[in-house]
């Protein structure tokens, strides 16, 4: 069987030929991150490029936000949800009139051994991505709703003002069928109060940490408050590959549109949810 994935060009008498988009696309961009990764290139730096990328790309759509924004977190608040960090830190806010969006950006992708099927590296892969940067955007929420705002290192701040809060995990490829809104929901709704159990307790724990956090965030009276109904708790959360972000800042150029365009599909799947 003919590897689309990570060799997808025909060559046909001296030229090449790409016939098979739909399959290969993301893996150009993971082939390209495996040579990267030979070259010696580190993980973090592969990161702040792709911010760099994904700020640059804010930018020439319009949008305002702030970015690399830290804060401290008081004694009171880690004991409130089991955490260590004195510090956490916010990748990109964007704020409209109704609705502050925090977004977390993942270098994670699909590993080989995901691709292949295998459902506990695949959940690690989505623990890693998706779960990790929902438990970091809710701590964001947690601090905005506990406080009613956030005051920065730096001095800037962001207030709550009665609106809504958005937390959007954004990874740096596609994760192909998983990001979708309807998905994300469900998936984060069954594993809400349960924990992994492969019998490979160091893979597990991987998963669970970032499960546990999320769980103790909506136990607290802040989130049980804002999400009354059980069916909307992660209504608000969005999980976007960089190539499906840029497409939906093409149609976008102010922090409304932004918004607008975010919703668009899980505007969709709300009306699913109510149905059922």
């Amino acid at each position: 069987m003919r590897n689309y994935y990570e060799r997808p060009f025909v060559s046909v008498e001296q030229r090449y030929a790409y016939p098979n988009p739909n399959l290969c696309s993301y893996g150009f961009y993971s082939t390209l991150l495996e040579l990267c990764k030979e070259s010696g290139l580190n993980g973090k730096l592969i990161g702040d490029v792709t911010e760099e990328l994904f700020a640059s790309a804010l930018r020439d759509a319009g949008i305002k936000f702030l970015e690399n924004k830290r804060y401290k977190i008081p004694k009171n608040v880690r004991d409130e949800l089991q955490i260590n960090s004195t510090e956490r830190e916010c990748d990109f806010i964007v704020e409209t009139e109704s609705t502050v969006i925090f977004i977390e950006l993942k270098r994670k992708t699909l590993t080989s051994d995901a691709r292949a099927g295998s459902p506990l590296h695949s959940m690690i892969d989505i623990a890693q991505s998706l779960l990790h940067a929902q438990a970091q955007a809710g701590c964001h929420e947690y601090m905005l709703r506990r406080n009613g705002e956030i005051q920065y290192l730096d001095g800037t701040k962001i207030e709550l003002k009665d609106r809504q809060v958005e937390r959007v995990a954004v990874s740096m490829f596609g994760y192909f069928g998983i990001q979708d809104g309807f998905f994300v929901s469900q998936i984060l709704n069954s594993l809400i109060n349960g924990k992994i159990e492969s019998g490979d307790s160091e893979a597990d724990e991987k998963i669970n940490v970032h499960l546990r956090e999320i769980n103790r965030q909506f136990k607290t009276d802040e989130f049980r408050e804002a999400y009354k109904d059980i069916r909307d708790q992660f209504i608000s959360s969005r999980f976007f590959s960089i190539p499906q972000i840029l497409e939906i800042l093409s149609n976008s150029s102010n922090n409304e549109e932004f918004e607008t365009e975010l919703n668009y599909l899980p505007a969709i799947a709300q009306a699913e949810i109510t149905r059922t």
